[in-house]
């Protein structure tokens, strides 16, 4: 076991851990978190624990095998279900695409996505339907009601329609879909469900068996403040004997008695490759006991929302300020521009003022992510700058 360090208790302790709020209003989770300085230094244990005890031999073969399990059992944990049911990924994206390929797709059948998918869906969704020859069709959901979604599903999920991805929250505006509703529609239909949880890892409280999503991709380096080059997929049991893997390796397979496969591994598992970047392990375990520090997920989530919402408050009463996101967010992602002024331009202006947010170019805005641990002087910073802006 590796060494346990002392922690912070307070969100205001824990912020002073973080190096990159040190110097920067960072506002900017939904495309990359903060690690905490134990996180990154899980990272650095890891590496002295594996150089000065391997780097591989038969007792290093048994750590990096546990660790493996710890990791999936973590993640677990986190949202709620068997460990069995996870598989360790790279990324959102990665998860997503093992899913894409590893179903038994035929010519003509019907993939569904919505209009406000992440670039990495969009590309991987066209490249498949090129290869597969499916017909390839686009739910709105960006400027629409819970209702009228739904009604669309209703009207055109058809017999021909294997697959619905669409993101649980949207990453342009920060909408939170009703996937419950979504999903139960398209079960009744024989469809199965996809959802993109890049947005949504870290943010919701996510029970995974009761949101009843045949498939959920998520990412540990946004909101879950855990490394890049750290995922998970989370496949229901009925699922994965839906879902062929696609890329295989040793920690796909189990093993007969002369070292040669025999079978798949037990449950989600079997969708896992080969070499794990062990200390990125280590790093993500942290991140995911830091986070059960600060209260329950509830309370992080109200603090989370009563945030954005005090930034969204304070941008919308700025005059030459318009807001994109809901009055009343669901997520800690606010978007808005102003009308005149080039997004990209403030973006970059901003930054050089040490306030880190990010454009969105469809629709072309500015987006400020916003944590649990996001700071009022943070959202002060990004108000007073943006109204600066808008007098010169």
């Amino acid at each position: 076991m590796l060494p346990v360090t002392e922690h912070p208790q307070t969100i205001e302790e824990f912020r002073a851990t973080i190096p990159a709020l040190r110097n920067k209003a960072y506002m900017n989770f939904g495309a990359q978190g903060v690690l905490a300085q134990e996180t990154m230094d899980a990272i650095g244990l890891s590496y002295s624990y594996v150089q000065e005890h391997g780097p591989l031999c038969g007792q290093m073969f048994g750590w990096l095998t546990e660790e493996l399990r710890r990791t999936r059992k973590e993640f677990a944990d986190e949202f709620h279900c068997a460990p069995e049911d996870i598989a360790l990924t790279q990324s959102t994206t990665d998860g997503c695409n093992i899913v894409l390929w590893g179903l038994p797709w035929k010519a003509s059948d019907n993939l569904v996505i919505t209009d406000a998918e992440h670039s990495g869906v969009v590309a991987s969704t066209a490249q498949i339907a090129r290869r597969h020859h499916l017909n390839l069709s686009i739910c709105p959901v960006s400027s629409q009601s819970d209702q009228q979604i739904l009604e669309w599903l209703d009207k055109n999920l058809t017999g021909k329609t294997r697959l619905f991805l669409f993101s649980h929250i949207l990453w342009t505006n920060g909408k939170t879909l009703p996937i419950k509703q979504m999903i139960d529609l398209c079960h009744s239909k024989g469809v199965l469900t996809l959802v993109d949880g890049a947005q949504s890892a870290g943010v919701l409280e996510l029970d995974l068996p009761s949101c009843a999503a045949d498939f959920y991709a998520v990412t540990g380096h946004k909101w879950l403040g855990g490394p890049e080059g750290i995922g998970a997929l989370y496949v229901t049991a009925e699922a994965v004997e839906k879902l062929e893997p696609t890329f295989v390796g040793w920690r796909s397979c189990t093993f007969d008695a002369m070292g040669s496969p025999s079978g798949w591994e037990n449950g989600a598992a079997r969708y896992e490759v080969a070499t794990a970047p062990v200390p990125l392990l280590a790093a993500m375990r942290k991140a995911l006991t830091i986070r059960s520090r600060h209260s329950s997920a509830a309370e992080r989530y109200q603090r989370l929302i009563d945030q954005a919402a005090k930034l969204r408050k304070a941008l919308a009463g700025l005059a030459h300020v318009q807001c994109l996101s809901s009055e009343l967010p669901t997520s800690g992602l606010v978007s808005f521009k102003v009308p005149g002024t080039s997004s990209s331009r403030l973006c970059a202006q901003l930054e050089g003022q040490q306030i880190i947010v990010r454009t969105i170019s469809s629709p072309d805005c500015i987006r400020a992510s916003l944590h649990y641990f996001t700071s009022d002087d943070d959202i002060g910073r990004l108000v007073a700058a943006v109204e600066a802006a808008g007098k010169s």
